[in-house]
């Protein structure tokens, strides 16, 4: 059982006694009371994948599309190099020339890789006369 507590720690003659046990059980109690405003029931995830392929037809699907990963080769910087001037010269990107060689391989790579993407600026940026 919780113990009174005074609401004020100066004596006074208008202090009163509180249990804070009361407090809580009667805003509790008030909050139960009220009416929720949701007058449907809640939209399952797959009601709302629906809704919103039909809303917009030409995004891209939200669930299931190709992640994305990231992969790190360490080359060296003469290699690096002629690939950035190689891109730079065919006007695209060093992604796109690597997933180009790699579909000439026999490599399954996906549509998305072979779109070309903004040109790099880090390797090749700048050329010399």
């Amino acid at each position: 059982m919780a113990t009174p507590h005074r609401l004020s720690n100066t004596p006074c003659a208008n202090t009163t006694d509180v249990n804070t046990d009361d407090v809580i059980q009667k805003e509790q109690a008030t909050l139960k009371g009220l009416k929720s405003t949701r007058n449907v029931p809640a939209v399952t995830p797959t009601e709302m994948l629906r809704i919103a392929g039909s809303a917009a037809p030409l995004q891209p699907p939200a669930v299931g599309g190709d992640k994305t990963a990231m992969l790190s080769v360490r080359m060296t910087e003469a290699t690096l190099e002629a690939l950035a001037s190689h891109a730079l010269d065919q006007g695209t990107t060093q992604r796109r020339v690597i997933a180009e060689a790699l579909a000439k391989h026999g490599v399954s790579v996906a549509a998305r890789d072979l779109e070309d993407r903004p040109l790099p600026r880090r390797r090749g940026g700048q050329r010399a006369a």
